[in-house]
């Protein structure tokens, strides 16, 4: 059964002076936030709209003018056009203000009923999937996917786990000892899968497989596909590598080694002097 949340009511708050509005001398009064009452399906997502009310009583929308803002961001987030997007069970104030000062506050609530399998699953994008050992900080962000497929940035929401070689603090991860880590996000009781993340030292970090997709026959023995990289011109390699699967079955990993065990298509990721590929390989393994 689907549930819903009840927006009781949006806070908003705005201060505004008399060049706040370039095409008026008036000073505004107050700032309505509308709708005040919605009922949404949890996940889903609504706009919110500000119109400005004068003294003297002419209205004007000033949605794009004005900077928006979640008290509860595990309940609710809202986007700088006004966009809300409903995420989890509890209470948030959604608010606006403008020049950076508050006028007379409006009390209003969103209400969320406890929710559960809102996101089908999370995917975590890194900018980077290598970290530099002693370098800059890679920014990392994490997008819950809905029933309906729209992806959802949910990164300050989540919870970041990781193993040994990284840390994670404000949404960037750093690297302090060399070696391969993997990175998920959760939300609730939903578990993104795992991003491998490679700290290194190498003096490149553009590694890819060629080509992309490869096929062989099933008893062709031992599989040897190769990465490429730029470090003063095109460098191909075939040895040296560490093979992690990502999907399917038809080929295994043994002694660094890639076999043929069935029929199928099988995904794998290449590491190589610790840097991550940026694209996965598919392996077709045919009779």
């Amino acid at each position: 059964m689907k549930k819903k949340l009840s927006i009781i009511a949006i806070t908003c708050a705005a201060t505004f002076s008399l060049s706040s509005v370039a095409k008026t001398n008036e000073t505004i009064k107050e700032l309505i936030v509308t709708p005040l009452v919605s009922t949404v399906e949890v996940g889903e997502s609504f706009s919110a709209y500000s119109t400005a009310i004068f003294y003297g009583g002419r209205p004007e929308v000033v949605t794009q003018q004005v900077s928006w803002a979640s008290s509860n961001e595990s309940v609710a987030i809202v986007d700088d056009a006004g966009i809300v997007y409903t995420l989890g069970g509890g209470t948030a104030t959604i608010s606006a203000e403008f020049n950076g000062q508050a006028s007379e506050q409006y009390s209003a609530v969103v209400n969320v009923d406890e929710a559960e399998g809102i996101y089908e699953s999370i995917e975590v994008k890194p900018a980077s999937q290598t970290v530099k050992l002693g370098g800059a900080p890679i920014s990392v962000s994490a997008f819950g996917i809905t029933q309906g497929g729209e992806e959802v940035d949910i990164t300050d929401s989540v919870t970041w786990s990781h193993t040994t070689h990284i840390t994670v603090a404000n949404n960037e991860m750093t690297g302090h000892t060399l070696g391969i880590d993997k990175l998920t996000a959760q939300f609730e009781n939903v578990l993104s899968g795992e991003k491998l993340i490679s700290v290194s030292d190498a003096t490149f970090d553009m590694l890819v497989p060629m080509p992309e997709e490869v096929t062989y026959k099933i008893g062709s023995g031992y599989i040897t596909p190769s990465l490429a990289y730029i470090e003063g011109g095109l460098h191909q390699v075939t040895e040296g590598i560490t093979w992690e699967i990502l999907s399917g079955s038809s080929v295994i990993v043994n002694d660094g080694r890639l076999y043929a065990a069935g029929v199928g298509v099988t995904e794998v990721v290449g590491i190589y002097q610790g840097v991550v590929a940026l694209a996965p390989l598919k392996i077709t393994i045919s009779q």
